[in-house]
């Protein structure tokens, strides 16, 4: 199996289309051997830019290797590009390295050198969630031939075959996103957007607290400003996060006392925003429901 991968994957560079220049300065297309990269994510490093924690003061540690994944008989020298396109769609690329001809080579980006390296990426208030960025090469090739894994304009240069090959990577995006590492982005005070069960009206404050004893990704939404409970010092609802999914589920930890015979059990299911810390509920009273619980951090 792995000498029928190998088989594929020579094909592939075969088949590998570089962007090319001829002597009118026309791009040129054409189909011929070629050199492709490997680029790959130290793991022990951050897998995505964290929106969240630079924006609480905290640092990034990007790190990643750059190596030949095939061709290496072609090859000349490579140029280690990144691009930083922004959710409105601008593009900044910046050469990080030129003329690299010894390999595996490993690099470190910080907060510091992403707001120095791009021109529309000044501050932290300039990075948002809808932001990327690329790691890529320019390859020269020993005939002249100038190989570019990714255009200017930010969009792919290479055919799905060499993006899905399992023997090497030819680039690696960082999302700006906001990972849920714990609970703790929930702790605040939050206003109730709208309580369809009526304990709130829009813009009442509600509690939240992060207890790690509860579990790492379990939070607390105290009834402390609930008017109708009898017991709004004691109980709350315990929500319990899929960090994977960002879906939620949620049980009180004691039946919600409004009076005599009409005391509930809460249980619901719903889910969380990790970068802005919203959540939203349906939530059973007893059996009864759902009835749709919408809450914002302040």
């Amino acid at each position: 199996m792995k000498n029928i991968k190998l088989i594929f994957a020579l094909l592939a560079m075969i088949l590998l289309v570089p962007s090319c220049e001829n002597d009118g300065g026309d791009s040129v297309i054409k189909t011929q051997n070629g050199t492709v990269p490997d680029i790959q994510k130290i793991q022990a490093s951050d897998q995505v830019i964290n929106f969240v924690s630079i924006n609480n003061g905290g640092d990034v540690n990007l790190q990643f290797t750059v190596d030949i994944g095939l061709g290496e008989e072609n090859f000349q020298s490579m140029d280690v590009v990144l691009f930083y396109i922004k959710g409105d769609g601008t593009i900044n690329k910046f050469v990080l390295d030129q003329d690299v001809t010894s390999f595996p080579k490993t690099y470190t980006l910080t907060l510091a050198d992403i707001l120095a390296d791009f021109a529309d990426v000044n501050a932290v208030s300039d990075i948002t969630i809808q932001d990327q960025l690329i790691v890529s090469t320019e390859i020269t090739l020993k005939d002249g031939t100038l190989i570019k894994m990714t255009n200017d304009d930010g969009s792919a240069n290479y055919a799905p075959n060499i993006a899905s090959s399992s023997l090497y990577s030819v680039i690696q995006t960082y999302d700006v996103s906001c990972p849920i590492d714990d609970a703790s982005n929930f702790s605040g005070n939050y206003k109730a957007v709208s309580d369809a069960w009526a304990d709130y009206a829009a813009g009442d404050d509600i509690p939240l607290e992060y207890h790690p004893e509860d579990g790492q990704y379990t939070f607390r939404i105290l009834s402390t400003n609930n008017p109708y409970l009898i017991n709004y010092d004691t109980s709350y609802i315990l929500v319990t996060i899929d960090p994977a999914t960002g879906k939620v589920t949620a049980v009180s930890n004691e039946d919600f006392n409004y009076g005599p015979g009409s005391e509930y059990a809460v249980t619901g299911t719903g889910d969380v925003k990790s970068c802005t810390g919203a959540v939203t509920l349906d939530l059973l009273f007893s059996g009864n429901g759902p009835y749709k619980l919408v809450i914002e951090k302040e």
